[in-house]
């Protein structure tokens, strides 16, 4: 299980195991966060070996790849959205990689 966990000075994505203890976490926006930082959505590959997060802020909407290897998280790929709205990030059903 996967959320946000907003500290005074960092925001972390936080994995969680079945009986509630926490098991590991990243920063998906390194450094010092603003307030203004949001994360609107987690969500796995249908094979559950990438997550994506979609995340906003007031000037842009952003979506993330990560993986992880040897319990280390490892950002793989951004797409920044400035002039664009983005409603959504969603993946294929059938496709573990689209």
């Amino acid at each position: 299980m996967a959320s946000t966990l907003r500290h005074p000075s960092k925001l972390t994505i936080q994995f969680f195991e079945k009986n509630g203890l926490s098991h590991g976490d990243f920063q998906p926006v390194p450094g010092n966060v603003s307030k203004d930082v949001a994360v609107s959505s987690l969500s796995w590959n249908v094979e559950s070996t990438i997550l994506l997060v979609f995340a906003h802020d007031d000037s842009k909407d952003f979506v993330q790849l990560w993986t992880c290897g040897n319990y280390k998280w490892k950002l793989k790929k951004v797409w920044s959205f400035e002039k664009q709205e983005v409603v959504d990030a969603v993946w294929d059903p059938e496709n573990p990689l689209r």
